[in-house]
């Protein structure tokens, strides 16, 4: 895909930008949209130990599908168990407008919040730029291991994979994580959230949580987001400060593929394409998956070891 923008585009080397944390760069957009908000700052901060409390006492028991089989008499499958509890559910809370301030949904709406979230460990750091690391020595200017970094959280979740992005306030990265959503958007956050507080635990204080992807209502209401921002946004916010020149993005995702035109840093358009699944992530990893092939691991490597293209149909392959 690289070699075929260079060529239709007619690029020269370095005008073409992959960015480094390419597959999160929706929650760093929403995660740097949260930071530079200009809404009023609250004082406290997220607790995660609470979000952990809530998630072991008030997760639904779930009932598992029963196997299809086909009866001797009537060919017919068994039949369907009752709906599942809890998917798809109401919230306590209702979901606020885009970049509303909200409430976390473990307290009342907009109290302050508790203590920053526990954990065991402390992870290495991923900048977007520069190096960074934290350190138990008070040696040389580093972080002591007592003093609490403040960070901020962004979400990006989407049909296919759900992203999550810690920074600090000098915007770089603490810890992420890039799951499969695999249809439960909640529990993906829950498994990121779980994570993320065991790698880098009681070292930071979460001030603000920004949300972003086709999920990110109810992401939101479930986290207590602060802000809520559209893909297009997010997009352009993280690009916008990896190179401050960009005027193009093209971002493949689960359900479909986005081309967005910035001037002067600014979004002036954008085309979604919503109809072909050729152009979309969620088509790669069902044809990798069918060729026992990891999307993550295998897929770019191997497309970039071929030695010619494979020919194939220019059409929607939806029927084919």
């Amino acid at each position: 895909m690289r070699k075929a923008f260079q060529d239709v585009l007619e690029l020269s080397d370095g005008d073409l930008i992959i960015p480094k944390h390419f597959a999160s760069m929706g929650a760093i957009g929403a995660v740097l949209v949260t930071q530079e908000s200009k809404h009023p700052k609250k004082t406290g901060t997220l607790n995660l130990t609470a979000v952990k409390e809530y998630l072991l006492h008030h997760q639904e028991k779930e009932v598992p599908l029963q196997p299809l089989c086909l009866s001797s008499n009537h060919l017919s499958p068994s039949p369907l168990p009752s709906p599942i509890e809890g998917e798809g559910g109401k919230s306590d809370s209702p979901i606020k407008g885009e970049g509303e301030v909200r409430g976390s949904p473990l307290r009342g709406e907009g109290e302050v919040r508790g203590s920053p979230m526990q954990g065991e460990g402390v992870g290495n750091a991923y900048p977007i730029k520069g190096e960074w690391a934290v350190s138990d020595s008070t040696s040389g200017g580093e972080v002591e291991k007592s003093e609490k970094i403040e960070a901020y959280l962004g979400l990006d979740v989407g049909s296919i994979s759900t992203n999550l992005v810690v920074i600090d306030k000098n915007k770089r990265v603490l810890s992420k994580r890039y799951l499969m959503t695999a249809g439960r958007p909640i529990e993906a956050v829950r498994t990121g959230l779980q994570e993320i507080g065991a790698e880098i635990g009681d070292r930071v204080e979460i001030k603000g949580v920004g949300t972003t992807g086709s999920g990110r209502y109810l992401t939101a209401d479930f986290v207590g987001a602060d802000l809520v921002r559209n893909e297009i946004t997010a997009q352009a916010t993280a690009a916008v400060y990896i190179d401050p020149a960009v005027d193009t993005i093209f971002e493949i995702g689960g359900q479909d593929s986005k081309y967005i035109s910035i001037d002067n840093r600014v979004v002036v358009d954008f085309e979604m394409n919503k109809v072909c699944a050729a152009g979309t992530g969620s088509f790669l990893e069902e044809q990798a998956e069918k060729l026992d092939i990891s999307i993550k691991e295998e897929f770019g490597k191997l497309a970039l070891s071929a030695g010619e293209p494979v020919r194939m149909g220019e059409r929607c392959t939806v029927f084919k």
